[in-house]
């Protein structure tokens, strides 16, 4: 069963995201829709936006209040909301990845104001472009060695690790680069990380 949230009628709906902006506004992405409440009133993103997300809905805010929408399932589109209207936003996958439905895609926004880029990847392709659809950097990953893309982690320092079934790697002059810890004996590749908030310090495992 769905559990109820506060000023939503979830009542034939599954929830797949949940987020909550500067405002207070929590936004809410279903199997159907993707939609926003104050608490009181419930109210859907446009029609034209929502009708052009037909596969797995997906919610996200950044750092500046920007509220994003976009599909985890299905041909890749990006849709964010600034200042009251709202935006597409072009993505720099190359033509046939862009045009194609994807089953992993995933999008996480780093940075703020002008520095501000997007993290995107499907399963073995990872990118990180511009707000412009400027591509700053892409690899496309071996299957064999990396396994898919399952995450992003973005570091305080604004380090992106993307975290692959078999390993982490961050952007490198070459590609992508394995994250490894080297001891006087041996190497050892880093599968995950794990920011502790208690202590301030991230773990490699």
């Amino acid at each position: 069963s769905t559990k109820q949230i506060r000023g939503f009628d979830l009542s034939s709906e599954n929830v797949l995201g949940i987020q909550q902006d500067q405002n207070g506004f929590v936004w809410i992405a279903t199997d159907k829709v993707i939609k926003y409440s104050d608490g009181i009133k419930e109210e859907n993103i446009p029609d034209s936006i929502n009708q052009a997300l037909r596969g797995h809905k997906q919610v996200s805010v950044d750092q500046d209040g920007w509220v994003w929408a976009f599909q985890t399932r299905g041909v890749p589109k990006l849709f964010y909301l600034s200042e009251g209207k709202w935006h597409t936003a072009p993505i720099g996958l190359g033509d046939k990845a862009s045009t194609t439905a994807q089953a992993n895609f995933q999008m996480q926004v780093a940075g703020t104001g002008a520095t501000k880029h997007l993290n995107i990847a499907i399963d073995y392709e990872v990118l990180i472009q511009n707000l412009g659809g400027e591509v700053l950097f892409h690899a496309t990953a071996e299957p064999d060695q990396t396994g898919r893309f399952v995450s992003f982690f973005i570091s305080k320092e604004g380090t992106c690790y993307f975290l692959f079934e078999k390993g982490v790697y961050v952007a490198g002059e070459s590609g992508l680069e394995p994250v490894s810890v080297r001891l006087p004996d041996r190497t050892l590749d880093i599968v995950r990380v794990v920011h502790n908030e208690a202590d301030g310090y991230y773990y490699y495992l």
